[in-house]
């Protein structure tokens, strides 16, 4: 049961780390 909720929250990190990714490149590209 931890494990699984660990892996979820790993997960979740790695989500919001891409969103924010995109978000910058997004932002860069409406910047030009």
């Amino acid at each position: 049961m931890n494990i699984e909720f660990n892996h979820i929250a790993m997960r979740c990190k790695n989500i919001d780390a891409v969103a924010t990714f995109f978000t910058e490149v997004i932002g860069l590209e409406k910047g030009f």
